[in-house]
């Protein structure tokens, strides 16, 4: 099954409009879509790229307005025309799944690679997936480490699994059982599928000593990673 992320990306605002746009964000995280948009869209008429972004979101998944493609592709292209790169792995992926445009890889891969070179985690993630499996370029295992990495280390749990799993099999990079269990555990943390378990599995080819490393990794690099990007479930 193909797996794609798109972002709302809603957190930081212009100074000049930060009221109005925080007062969108407020009413978004409480379900009250009509007045997300209502505050939104002024913005994004006068070229906020996170708000013109966040219009084409809505467009896209049809909250308060009627579902159209072509109308959140619109938003987006503003956006991603001012380097916002949630906007521009938001494109990639109309274009990865043919929301409103031809299906088409390489327009797909040509705007996640945009994101991914802003470090932008679910365009690494997009990314990874497709180096992972082949699907769009040839198939590189060392590269879909390389970005998993990035988006692992920003708290994406999808990416941390995956990360986990190709550590523990030594694929795109030297197999490392205590690495793997480092990412099963902040998966797990984050309440991932199967990652729990997997954490179990690896955790028997481990010694106590290996074990206790592993854990003592795993709660500073979840400290690290919640002080410099914040709660997932927030950023995303």
């Amino acid at each position: 099954m193909r797996r794609l992320i798109i972002a709302l990306g809603v957190l930081v605002a212009w100074p000049a409009a930060a009221q109005d746009f925080e007062t969108g964000v407020a009413a978004y995280e409480t379900g009250d879509f009509g007045t997300a948009y209502r505050e939104w869209r002024p913005l994004a008429e006068q070229g906020h790229k996170r708000a013109q972004n966040n219009i084409g979101y809505f467009h896209r998944r049809g909250f308060h307005v009627k579902r159209d493609y072509g109308e959140a592709m619109r938003w987006f292209r503003l956006s991603a025309a001012q380097g916002f790169r949630r906007a521009q792995n938001n494109i990639g992926s109309m274009y990865d799944l043919g929301h409103g445009v031809g299906e088409n890889i390489e327009e797909a891969l040509k705007w996640y690679r945009l994101a991914a070179a802003q470090k932008h985690d679910m365009a690494c993630f997009n990314l990874a997936e497709m180096y992972r499996t082949g699907r769009g370029v040839e198939q590189n295992h060392e590269e879909a480490v390389r970005y998993l990495r990035i988006a692992a280390g920003q708290g994406l749990k999808e990416t941390q699994f995956n990360l986990a799993v190709l550590l523990a099999n030594g694929q795109g990079a030297e197999r490392d059982m205590v690495a793997a269990y480092v990412w099963f555990r902040l998966a797990a943390d984050q309440k991932f599928g199967d990652a729990d378990w997997n954490r179990h599995r690896v955790g028997e080819r481990l010694s106590d000593a290996e074990i206790a490393e592993a854990e003592a990794r795993s709660k500073k690099l979840a400290a690290e990673i919640f002080s410099e990007y914040g709660p997932p479930a927030v950023r995303h």
